[in-house]
């Protein structure tokens, strides 16, 4: 015991030494920004950077370096800089990220008390603080510039009230504007006066799927391409822009509401984690009988339970909360495995006999940008099954194992409330019960005989020689009593079963964020439609392909509608309807029919008339839908905490309240 305690300790020490040097560094890096300065204007010299040594760290190390890419990846969506600032600017966000970590790591390896479980959880949940860090900054960052590009269209505007020209208007608002937005009107300018427009559009849309940018590249480029003209009496570029100007005031407005709807929700979410163990000290203090509890099986478990719970809330309440960047996922591991021949055909045979409920699961995933397919889904619910039941009977099988080390081993709460002439001769009782705990599992001593030996042996008064070997039977029953048991095989497939269905409950759960997502989607075609019907010869396939460019829900169907049109315009649509079975984008369909009868301008007409009663809809039900999400999200935010109070506080004081009451018949019989 005395040497797992030194390696704990040192353990502690050297996690703690390495954490402190790391966060010194950190912290003398992140003060030397400039809290203004979110973003270097110019290249600054690699050897006065402070914080090009996170890079190298994140880069050159395996599992890090495939998160660094993948923050990476996102922060060169808002931020399209050279490679150097961008690779600062993601390793200033990681740098908040990896302090808050370090902080989470000390902070586990200090409230652990040698428990290698809670050593092992806190180690996942520093991972959860990590990632929250890095997810808020890349939101504010997201949040930032789109406040700057609101201003940005306001000066655009401008400007060609001054000289009428779309690209003279951007290049003079460049110098204008705060430099992260001041990037994306560059690279706008850039595309518009280029020699081909079609191809730099393109090649943005793969770099930068930001809606609202992408609005305004259409805007400007069709304007730039076929000249501007009147549409009841206003100008098209000015009226486009009026109206990207009222989805970007939407978009800001959403945000703040969801700033402060799921404020904190996620902290509180892991907030058990921290206070599992004063929990424990605090119940031990003043009932020392339960901490066999905690310190045995069903402790483990519930302890096991706590962070799993946190950690799924959490990520639910993420899920809820974030609008992902638009960034299709088409292939992951799960999608890999399922293309092997044998694990595909195995998976089409079970997809093949729950075809509809697949189908819908399918469709639900498209609209979150998944589209990886059913049978990746369907191996991911059975990889998440069998990693649950697998993970169950590990942690029951080395509970019990760290239980029986307890008994034979751990004696430092014995005796503590009986009777002894002094501290010494209470320690002294300690180590002879220790002793002869091992010497009765070796040679089978009979309890009514223990006693005696004790006594011949150590001298011990027959009161106190008792008091040692009722310990010594106590525990040695317990030894004895923990094995693997039949149920815990029946308690593994029940926690398999859930694993199992977690991929499905999260879609459920998600469900609101989707069809949200397709009601904005849907939306933001009507907006395009408005700026691209009355272009000079814009024809269906064109239109397709504008939305296309916007799509991240229906892109899939979208796309295949497009290589269909060949077959016949009429039928390529109506298979695209039959494949979304989505209300409000088959009206937009039925629009898109009519272009071939009575032309676009007419075709969309009714749209046209109802943008404005659309916008004030759209905000009713977003609102509706985030209040919804909220009340998702607080409930998920409780349910961690309230299973510490039932698991960690109650299940033991009841427990220790039920022997209570037996030793109390048993006395008075």
């Amino acid at each position: 015991m005395e040497t797992n305690s030194i390696i704990i300790l040192a353990g502690i020490i050297a996690v703690a030494v390495i954490g402190i040097t790391v966060t010194v560094k950190l912290m003398i890096s992140l003060f030397k920004q400039n809290k203004d300065d979110t973003v270097v204007k110019q290249k600054v010299n690699k050897k006065t950077n402070n914080l090009m040594w996170i890079y190298d760290l994140y880069k050159n190390t395996p599992f890090l370096k495939r998160y660094f890419v993948k923050i990476r990846t996102k922060v060169s969506l808002m931020y399209p800089a050279d490679g150097y600032s961008i690779n600062l600017m993601t390793s200033r966000i990681l740098a908040k990220g990896t302090l808050g970590g370090i902080i989470a790591v000390i902070l586990t390896m200090l409230l652990s008390q040698g428990n290698i479980f809670f050593i092992c959880s806190g180690l996942l949940i520093s991972y959860v603080v990590i990632t929250e860090i890095v997810t808020n900054a890349v939101n504010n960052l997201e949040f930032i510039i789109l406040e700057q590009f609101q201003d940005a269209l306001q000066k655009v505007r401008h400007h060609y009230h001054e000289c009428n020209m779309v690209d003279q208007s951007i290049l003079m608002c460049i110098d204008e504007v705060p430099y992260e937005i001041g990037l994306h009107m560059q690279t706008i300018y850039d595309i518009i006066t280029s020699p081909n427009m079609k191809y730099e559009t393109d090649k943005y849309i793969d770099s930068c799927p930001d809606k609202m940018m992408l609005t305004f590249l259409a805007i400007c480029s069709s304007i730039q391409e076929a000249g501007d003209g009147l549409v009841d009496g206003k100008s098209k570029f000015l009226t486009g822009l009026e109206q990207l100007t009222a989805d970007v005031s939407d978009e800001l407005l959403m945000k703040k509401k969801s700033k402060y709807a799921f404020m904190a929700l996620s902290w509180i979410a892991i907030f058990p984690v921290v206070v599992i163990k004063p929990v424990e000290t605090w119940v031990v203090t003043y009932m020392e009988e339960v901490k066999s509890f905690y310190n045995g099986i069903y402790g483990i478990v519930a302890m096991v339970t706590i962070f799993v719970l946190s950690f799924i809330m959490h990520s639910l309440i993420i899920s809820l909360r974030d609008k992902e960047r638009e960034i299709e996922k088409d292939n992951d591991i799960f999608a890999k495995i399922a293309e092997i021949p044998v694990v595909s055909d195995f998976l089409s045979k079970v997809i093949r006999k729950r075809f509809s409920k697949y189908n819908y699961y399918n469709n639900e995933m498209k609209g979150m940008g998944d589209h990886t397919g059913p049978k990746a889904f369907l191996l991911k619910r059975l990889a998440f099954g069998m990693t649950a039941f697998i993970v169950t009977i590990v942690i029951l099988f080395f509970s019990g194992i760290t239980q029986k080390i307890n008994d034979l081993n751990d004696f430092s709460e014995a005796f503590v409330t009986a009777t002894v002439p002094s501290e010494e001769y209470r320690e002294s009782m300690r180590s002879i019960a220790k002793e002869y705990t091992a010497i009765s599992k070796r040679d089978d001593i009979k309890p009514e005989d223990l006693t005696i030996k004790i006594m011949k042996e150590t001298g011990l008064k027959q009161t106190y020689a008792e008091q040692v070997a009722d310990v010594v039977n106590a525990r040695l029953n317990d030894y004895y009593n923990t094995y693997f048991k039949w149920f815990y095989i029946l308690i593994a497939l029940v926690l398999g079963l859930i694993g199992y269905m977690v991929p499905v409950w999260m879609l459920k759960f998600k469900h609101p964020v989707i069809n949200m997502r397709k009601q904005e989607e849907v939306l933001q075609f009507q907006s395009l439609i408005l700026i691209l019907m009355y272009m000079d010869g814009i024809n269906l396939e064109e239109i397709l392909e504008w939305l296309e460019r916007f799509s991240y829900c229906f892109k899939e169907e979208i796309a295949t509608c497009r290589m269909n049109l060949n077959s016949g315009q009429e039928r390529a649509l109506t298979d695209m309807q039959t494949l979304v079975q989505y209300q409000p984008f088959s009206n937009f369909v039925d629009n898109l029919k009519a272009i071939d009868k009575v032309g676009v301008i007419d075709a969309f007409d009714e749209v046209k008339q109802e943008r404005e009663f659309n916008r004030k809809k759209k905000e009713l039900e977003m609102t509706e839908s985030l209040e919804e999400k909220a009340s998702k999200a607080r409930m998920a935010s409780y349910v961690p905490l309230f299973a510490t109070l039932a698991m960690y506080m109650i299940v033991p004081m009841g427990l220790y309240a039920a022997q209570m009451y037996a030793e109390f018949n048993s006395i008075m019989k």
